[in-house]
């Protein structure tokens, strides 16, 4: 949060969020609206979820005052599915295009 300062004024997209907590943690910490993004919603806005691909969002260019990507490869289980593997690769693809290539580690 150092980085990135979220406001109670802030749209916040939580990209590849799937099952994290974080959506919660800045809703309760900093009263900020937050949206989950993740392969695993169904495409398009639903309630606070956006499904479909990061890149291909169906949302404004100035929908949102923050985009934050973290942790997009880990999992919440110690046995990832191979789904969950096919969704990982997917993102860090994306995340490759998104990137700009000075910026990757």
């Amino acid at each position: 949060m150092k980085l990135t300062p979220i406001t109670p004024n802030d749209i916040v997209i939580d990209v590849a969020s799937e099952y994290s907590v974080f959506p919660d943690v800045v809703r309760q910490l900093f009263g900020a609206r937050v949206f989950q993004q993740d392969l695993i919603y169904r495409s398009g806005i639903e309630g606070d979820h956006i499904g479909g691909s990061a890149k291909q969002m169906d949302i404004d260019f100035h929908f949102t005052s923050k985009l934050i990507l973290h942790n997009a490869a880990t999992t919440t289980t110690s046995r990832p599915t191979r789904r969950r593997d096919r969704v990982v690769g997917s993102q860090e693809r994306e995340a490759e295009d998104i990137i700009p290539p000075q910026q990757r580690k």
